[in-house]
């Protein structure tokens, strides 16, 4: 969708070998707008930079592998198709095939993956009318949608070790120009598939101040994939512990 300016495709997993050994993936493609229509008639110009991430975690093992890829558009390196479902970020890649599964792959020093995604249950639109709504302000909101709950088989390799593995996907595409307002600091995201066949989308923006943002919001999706908006007052999250990175983040 050029005509904003930002995009993203976030696709994460919860996957396991035929012996019960359990992985998880996340492979995300981003686009972000720099310049609608640039001077330079260079193909190099810069009109949109594209960045593209892939972790791999192995809970027995006590391992996780990740990488992360920075580039222009340039004479095909890295773009977002217009007229079929297809991202790209050099050889990482997210598409349809002619079946109308998800293809995924991307490969890195410590891991990679090969995965084969069904759609699953229909498309839940998060928001309301369409919109997603992330600031008080006109126009800072976002188109949203997910894939919730999508059959995934294929292999993932970490290490150099590689597993046939089969289990279950999630998928997010969202696109807007303005998202963030000064105001607020950040969010946290959670996408949950409970055991019942329901899924469950929460985000929380958190203020500068420490407080709530108002438009924090959700969406539940029953097993028959009809979707019902979550407003911020209709949930909390409590968190049992936090964490310390070395650089002092909390």
């Amino acid at each position: 969708h050029p005509d904003y300016r930002i995009e993203w495709w976030y696709y994460t997993g919860n996957v396991a070998t035929a012996s019960g050994r359990r992985f998880g993936y996340q492979v995300t493609f981003f686009r972000v707008g720099i310049d609608q229509a640039p001077v330079n008639p260079s193909r190099w110009a810069v009109r949109d930079i594209h960045m593209a991430h892939l972790a791999v975690s192995d809970p027995q093992g006590r391992r996780y592998r990740y990488d992360e890829r920075l580039s222009r558009s340039g004479p095909g390196l890295s773009g977002a198709a217009v007229d079929r479902y297809a991202v790209w970020n050099e050889d990482w890649r997210a598409a349809l095939n002619g079946e109308g599964r998800h293809v995924l792959s991307a490969a890195s020093q410590g891991a990679a993956i090969d995965l084969v995604l069904d759609p699953g249950k229909a498309p839940a639109v998060n928001g309301v009318d369409g919109i997603s709504q992330k600031g008080a302000r006109p126009g800072n909101a976002s188109h949203y949608y997910s894939l919730t709950r999508m059959p995934t088989r294929g292999t993932l390799t970490i290490d150099g070790e590689r597993f046939a593995v089969s289990g279950e996907s999630w998928m997010d595409h969202e696109f807007g120009t303005s998202f963030l307002e000064p105001e607020q600091q950040g969010w946290d995201w959670l996408s949950l598939q409970l055991d019942d066949g329901r899924e469950l989308m929460l985000y929380q923006l958190r203020r500068g101040d420490g407080s709530r943002d108002p438009r924090s919001s959700g969406t539940l999706v029953g097993a028959d994939g009809r979707t019902t908006h979550l407003a911020e007052r209709e949930f909390t999250l409590t968190p049992g512990r936090t964490f310390r990175a070395p650089l002092g983040a909390t």
